[in-house]
Order: C-alpha cells, then structure tokens, then sequence
C-alpha cells in the first residue's frame, strides 16, 4: 500500500499525502491511519501529523496557531479570516 501514496521524509518520521496511510512512527500501531489538523477519530497524538495533537478525538493545531487546510499555520493567509482558530 505504501507505493501508492506519495511521502515524504522530514526529521526521520514519514509523512505521507493521503487519506489511508499506514505509518511507520514511534508508537504508532501499523494498523491506525495518520490524520490531519482537523480531522478526527484520534485516539493518541501519534496519529495527527506534527504539530498537531489528539484532543477529545480531534487533530488540533497548538495554542497560538490556527488550522488551514488541514495544516497548522501562525497566521491565516491573506483574504482568510481566523474563526475559533481555523482559516475560513
């Protein structure tokens, strides 16, 4: 299944493009899918894609920075406004 989706390596972990990765991380069970910021169904923070962390079984981006298009950012990009921490 790896073959068919595209990744990349950062610091060692992979991260990968597509909704049913299998990751190879730390901790993480082979058989639990990678989320995004704002994505849900977390169980444990080595499921969302760093920075991003489980809380009450959502990825959530960390205090201080807010949610575009399922990444963590410091700022909304222009002509976005910042609604409870995500770009709208």
């Amino acid at each position: 299944m790896r073959d068919s989706v595209k990744s990349v390596i950062i610091g060692g972990d992979m991260i990968g493009f597509g909704m049913d990765l299998q990751v190879p991380r730390g901790d993480l069970d082979e058989s639990r899918k990678q989320l995004f910021a704002g994505e849900t169904e977390c169980e444990i923070d080595e499921q969302c894609v760093t920075p991003s962390t489980c809380v009450k079984g959502k990825c959530t981006c960390p205090s201080g920075t807010v949610q575009f298009r399922r990444m963590c950012a410091s700022v909304c990009p222009l002509f976005y406004k910042n609604q409870d921490g995500v770009c709208v």
